[in-house]
């Protein structure tokens, strides 16, 4: 049913890349774009609030959300980092690790400059999430 709605709301080719207590999270292809789309119940709509200000260079953004019943698609930008733990298991030189953390404090000095508390930071939280987009897509040419 879910993939159902993603197609209604032109999300093409979606393929399910996660799932946790808050929902699901598919890829996809949207308006020629690829997109993450994070399916979660409407009971988190504080996070969609929040989502919708954040403008930030570190910070994914949210591009659209839609709403079927009590769930809501929020479409996403998607950028294929992998996980903090993944890139912490690696071999970084200091200057890598100096980058990820000025990526990671400029976003989180960013959220609280906003009010917001982003209860969530470990290593296995995905780096397309909080990390400098551009770092990590040049890191992986």
């Amino acid at each position: 049913m879910q993939t159902q709605h993603l197609e209604e709301i032109g999300v093409k080719d979606p393929i399910k890349i996660g799932e946790g207590s808050f929902g699901q999270v598919y890829k996809g292809n949207y308006n020629g774009q690829e997109v993450a789309v994070k399916i979660i119940q409407n009971s988190f709509l504080s996070e969609i609030s929040i989502l919708g200000k954040i403008d930030h260079p570190n910070i994914i953004r949210l591009l659209k959300e839609f709403k079927f019943g009590n769930m809501s698609y929020l479409v996403m930008e998607y950028c294929s980092g992998g996980t903090l733990k993944d890139y912490i298991q690696k071999k970084l030189t200091e200057d890598e690790i100096i980058g990820i953390m000025r990526s990671l404090l400029s976003a989180v000095e960013y959220l609280h400059a906003q009010g917001i508390i982003h209860r969530d930071i470990k290593p296995g939280i995905q780096l397309w999430i909080l990390i400098n987009r551009q770092y990590f897509n040049q890191k992986q040419k």
